[in-house]
């Protein structure tokens, strides 16, 4: 089974429950960080926060780096966060579970979840 996790707001919020959730669900799953930001700064990200590939998790998608790859215009505000339209943002994880065969999704926001019309589980965290 692929489960994705979110890592702003989800693992990022509560480290030392998911630190362990996602050894325990490695063993029989492929887990991958499905999160907003860049690859560069979320692979650095989760290395601060005490996450490593080959024991948390396997892999790590990026949305902005998805949207732009799909040919889509954004822009970066001086914040360092990311823009584009948000029915393009809000139906991207939707569209990249689909692509990966994603079947599990822990975001901690629930505008993704009405774009879900494959059979990809929606958990939303608090």
């Amino acid at each position: 089974m692929k489960i994705a996790f979110d890592f702003h707001g989800v693992i990022e919020a509560y480290p030392e429950k998911f630190q362990k959730l996602l050894i325990s669900l490695k063993v029989e799953n492929e887990i991958i960080i499905l999160s907003g930001p860049p690859y560069d700064q979320i692979k650095e990200e989760l290395w601060k926060s005490g996450y490593y590939r080959h024991i948390h998790f396997e892999h790590i998608i990026s949305v902005v780096d998805w949207i732009k790859k799909q040919g889509v215009d954004m822009y970066q505000h001086e914040d360092g966060s990311w823009y584009c339209s948000d029915s393009i943002w809000w139906s991207s994880k939707a569209r990249i579970c689909e692509q990966y065969d994603i079947e599990m999704l822990f975001d901690d926001k629930v505008e993704y979840k009405e774009h879900i019309i494959n059979d990809t589980l929606f958990i939303h965290v608090k």
